[in-house]
This record gives structure tokens, sequence and C-alpha cells, in this order.
């Protein structure tokens, strides 16, 4: 099973709060994007009210992007550590036949190396998803038609 397939099959309802999370900060971003070449570079309306727009959109990304990285990280190290204590608990209910079979470097490796390595990829998790988000609503940006600013 894949990462983020493991990761939406425990929790679907928090991992959805943070695609939705995830676009809505890309659509702001681009939205920033899109009010510099609109509002801030084309002139002629009233600056003041413009620039309190502006700080407004500025705003509203800087908490949807926080929350929506807050969010994955909390559930990313939810999920690791959920990881571990199933793994540890699955060691301790295991005869000691059975370990002593397996051996020591297997168990070693399965209990540092494998989950460390999850752990780095839970890490760089929000990235990923807010870059898959942001490349998406850039795109679907790109390719929809817009007045040329003269």
């Amino acid at each position: 099973m894949t990462l983020m397939g493991l990761l939406f099959s425990r929790r679907k309802k928090a991992f959805a709060a943070v695609a939705v999370l995830s676009v809505l900060s890309a659509v702001l971003s681009v939205a920033v994007l899109a009010f510099i070449s609109q509002r801030l570079l084309a002139g002629g309306a009233d600056l003041p009210v413009v620039l309190f727009q502006f700080a407004l959109l500025l705003v509203a990304l800087l908490a949807t992007a926080t929350a929506a990285q807050v969010t994955l990280h909390v559930l990313g190290h939810r999920m690791v550590y959920g990881l571990r204590r199933d793994l540890v608990r699955r060691v301790l209910a295991t005869d000691i036949e059975q370990l002593e079979k397996v051996g020591g470097p297997h168990l070693l490796a399965a209990l540092s190396t494998d989950l460390r390595n999850l752990t780095i990829a839970f890490v760089h998790l929000p990235e990923l998803v807010y870059g898959a988000a942001l490349s998406a609503v850039s795109y679907t940006h790109l390719t929809l038609p817009t007045k040329r600013i003269v």
C-alpha cells in the first residue's frame, strides 16, 4: 500500500480537510499573483483600498497555508506514532523463539531504519501535497482565457 493510501485509509476526514485546505491555499496563491497583475500593476484604482484588499488576500493565504501545513504535520506525526506503537506491540506479542528466528539485525532494522524512512516521508508530505495542489491550480489558471493587460 502506498504512503498516501495508508494515510487516507486510516484518517479519511482529516486527509480530506488537508486536501481542501491545500487546494484553497493554492487558489489563494494564484489569486495573489492575479491580483498583482490585474489590480496593482494596472493602476487607476484607489491605492489605499487596493492595498487593503491585497493585505486581506495575503492574510487569508497565510492562514490557509499554515492551517494546511500544521494539520498535515499533525496527521503525519500521529500516523508515525501509530505505526511505531503497532510495531512494538507486535514485537512484544511475538514468542521469543520466533524473534530469535527472525534475528536481531532484522528487528533492529524494522524498529529504526524503516520507521525513520517513514518519518522522513511524512515530514516531506506537506510540501508534496501543497506543491501538487499549487501546480494543478496554476495550470488551470494558465489554461483559462484571461484579459490581456496592455
